[in-house]
């Protein structure tokens, strides 16, 4: 199972792996976007540090080489403006769950719903049949996402929304 490196989305809209030459975007996009992403997002310090972003990469790219998830940047016009990806894979179950999040001055662009259809579709390629978005309840836009994308709503026991989409 291996993923594509680069997948065109529409003539201006890219997902790419990432790479540690990322990291200053990623760390200016998340800086940038702070209060709009901590709600949502684990792993957003208070004070989040190019190194932080540095090691976000490094543990994408271990986890993609033991392929248990991978995660691309959202290019938008040449721009990093989001992420877009499998944090979890579980390959034996062919499932995967996944997960987004744009700089906030490009929502409502369509982004996010166009570059997780082509991620849904590389997942479907790699024999993925069963994908999981897992939400805050509080997060009415990732809610509308996965409803969009035809996903079918659960409860999980942890309070949060789980949408299913296969195959």
């Amino acid at each position: 199972m291996v993923c594509k490196r680069v997948i065109d989305v529409d003539p201006d809209t890219q997902l790419r792996t990432l790479a540690l030459s990322d990291a200053p975007s990623i760390w200016r996009l998340v800086e940038k976007n702070h209060s709009h992403l901590s709600p949502w997002i684990n792993g957003v310090n208070p004070v989040y540090t190019l190194e932080d972003a540095k090691d976000f990469i490094k543990a994408v790219q271990k986890q993609s080489s033991l392929l248990l998830g991978f995660q691309y940047g959202l290019y938008y016009k040449r721009e990093l403006v989001g992420i877009v990806g499998c944090p979890i894979i579980i390959p034996k179950k062919s499932m995967a769950f996944l997960g987004y999040w744009i700089d906030q001055d490009h929502q409502g662009k369509g982004l996010v719903i166009k570059s997780c259809k082509a991620l849904i579709e590389e997942l479907s390629r790699l024999e993925i049949n069963k994908i999981s978005i897992e939400c805050e309840p509080e997060n009415i836009r990732s809610q509308n996402v996965a409803l969009r994308l035809g996903f079918k709503k659960a409860i999980s026991k942890n309070k949060k929304y789980i949408y299913c989409y296969a195959n």
